[in-house]
């Protein structure tokens, strides 16, 4: 974006979301969440929003210098949903908490008891290229048909 008069000439890039990792988390919060951004600097108000079903909530966001990242933790989703779990998490950011930039990346949340059963096969070679079978206490192809066809 340029604005100019007379007298100067102002180049900057508008604010906007590039990226997010990871692109899934738990909904029990505490995953780091990174966002590349444009237009955004180091500043001491950062602030991430995250919308899901009629639910909204805001965390604090850190620059970080090396990166050129915002990262924040995501909150614990469990807190504020009525348990329509998976779901899609629409992100977004801001600076004065009045003027949101929403992403067009999403985050997914999954329900936190999630666990691993089984491994199979339980070695494989150093070459890799090993296909490896989870099993889980919850049949994830039928309950969680949003990962259908979103790449993770």
């Amino acid at each position: 974006m340029i604005a100019c008069d007379q007298e100067e000439t102002i180049a900057f890039s508008p604010m906007s979301l590039i990226s997010i990792y990871p692109k899934i988390g738990p909904s029990c919060g505490g995953t780091r969440l990174n966002l590349l951004c444009t237009g955004v600097f180091n500043t001491e108000h950062l602030y991430v929003g995250f919308k899901w079903n009629m639910n909204w909530t805001i965390t604090e966001g850190s620059f970080d210098k090396k990166s050129k990242t915002i990262w924040t933790n995501t909150p614990n989703f469990d807190e504020y949903s009525n348990n329509n779990i998976p779901c899609i998490v629409d992100i977004m950011i801001s600076l004065d908490k009045q003027t949101w930039i929403k992403s067009k990346f999403y985050f997914i949340i999954y329900q936190s008891d999630i666990e691993i059963t089984n491994i199979s096969p339980k070695c494989g070679c150093l070459k890799g290229n090993c296909k490896i079978e989870l099993q889980t206490n919850v049949n994830l192809l039928d309950k969680y048909q949003i990962f259908k066809d979103f790449d993770i």
